[in-house]
Parts: C-alpha cells; sequence; structure tokens
C-alpha cells in the first residue's frame, strides 16, 4: 500500500502545515513520524525514483541565482519512514554550495537532502505541491 490509511488519519492541510512549519521537509517528516508512532525510530529514508528527468521550471537559474556555466542539480526520491511513504520530492539544488562529502551521499545514498545538507543550515522554498486527495495524507 502506497500510504498506510487509518480511520482517524490526520488531515492532509495538517500534514502540509507540518512540513511548512520547518525549512528541511527531513525534520518536519520525522516530527510527523515520531508523534504518530508511524515506526520506530522515526528515521526517514530517500528512494529515488527512475522516473524520466522533468523540464526544470523555467525560471531555475534565476531562483537558484546561477550565473554563467554553474550547473544545477536534480534528485527525486521518495521519502519513508519505515514502511510508510510520506512525501515524494523533486530536489533541484546547486551541487558547487555543497561538499564533495554532501554530493557523494545525494548521489550514493538513501539519506534525505534535507539530513545531507543540514550543516548548511539552509532554507527550503517549495516551488510547486501538486494537489493531493485527503486520504492520501500518511497517517
Amino acid at each position: 500500500m502506497f500510504f498506510a490509511l487509518t480511520a482517524a488519519a490526520a488531515s492532509l492541510a495538517d500534514f502540509e502545515a507540518a512540513l511548512a512549519a520547518k525549512d528541511s521537509a527531513t525534520a518536519a517528516l520525522r516530527q510527523w513520524c515520531e508523534m504518530r508512532h508511524i515506526a520506530a525510530p522515526a528515521e526517514i529514508r530517500a528512494s529515488r525514483v527512475t522516473a524520466r528527468r522533468p523540464r526544470p521550471p523555467r525560471d531555475l537559474r534565476r531562483q537558484l541565482q546561477l550565473t554563467g556555466n554553474d550547473r544545477f542539480g536534480f534528485r527525486h526520491v521518495r521519502l519513508s519512514c519505515g514502511g510508510t511513504v510520506m512525501s515524494e520530492a523533486i530536489n533541484w539544488y546547486v551541487p558547487a554550495r555543497l561538499t564533495t562529502e554532501m554530493n557523494d551521499a545525494l548521489d550514493g545514498s538513501d539519506r534525505p537532502f534535507g539530513a545531507v545538507a543540514a550543516p548548511l543550515r539552509f532554507r527550503r522554498e517549495r516551488l510547486a505541491a501538486p494537489p493531493r486527495p485527503d486520504q492520501l495524507c500518511p497517517h
């Protein structure tokens, strides 16, 4: 099952508010998972989605403040806690702003972007969030 469902499941609005309240989706998902006893320990894992890479947003270079030959990175993952998929994330980022170790972790591990880049004290900006029905909200 893609998401675990219960009769007393939290609303999607509550889930999205919890995500919006933190700069790191990883931290928000870990807290949500812990508070709802979805898994113990409440550890978030990133599983790569192997679908075709989408076209970057038109103004991505401006949003990421790229100049000249600067390049951007891309990562599409499903973030899970235990066996429950909590979120699907498409990350556009600038590899040159991360350490070699961070880039290696993003390329070769199941660690979420937020956990990898946390030492940088970054600020997440959501570019889009497609609407989802409430029944898809992880309990």
